[in-house]
């Protein structure tokens, strides 16, 4: 853009067309850095989903899994006991696969409402 300036001052006989690209020069840089603020934002924002908030997802469905597993184990105890004698052996352990069953369960909730928000943010923000 000065360049045209400088341009224009030397030669008068062009000094209209070159006003008029030195104007064009400096909108196009300003526009051009405004652009390339924009894209970088965007890219930004792109990475983070790409590499931290699907990643994260990930691992909490990996974890949802592990949690739904070992919840249906401790189910499958708990029914199992239940259905058989009843001695105080066999209370002890019902009491003791109650209070796994009901950690599990926690667990497993807990990681539940997990995936479902973050499935909820991954489509919210799909490209």
């Amino acid at each position: 853009g000065e360049c045209f300036s400088d341009l224009a001052h030397k030669s008068p006989e062009l000094q209209q067309e070159f006003l008029f690209n030195a104007e064009a020069q400096r909108n196009l840089t300003k526009n051009g850095q405004q652009l390339l603020a924009s894209l970088n934002f965007f890219v930004s924002s792109v990475n983070t989903i790409v590499n931290k908030t699907m990643e994260d997802s990930l691992l909490t469905v990996k974890q949802y899994e592990v949690a739904r597993v070992e919840y249906d184990a401790y189910r499958t105890d708990l029914e199992y006991y239940a259905a058989g004698k009843d001695s105080e052996a066999n209370q002890q352990k019902i009491s003791e696969t109650q209070i796994s069953f009901n950690n599990k369960k926690a667990e497993f909730e807990k990681l539940r409402s997990d995936v479902q928000i973050k499935l909820k943010f991954l489509d919210e923000n799909r490209v």
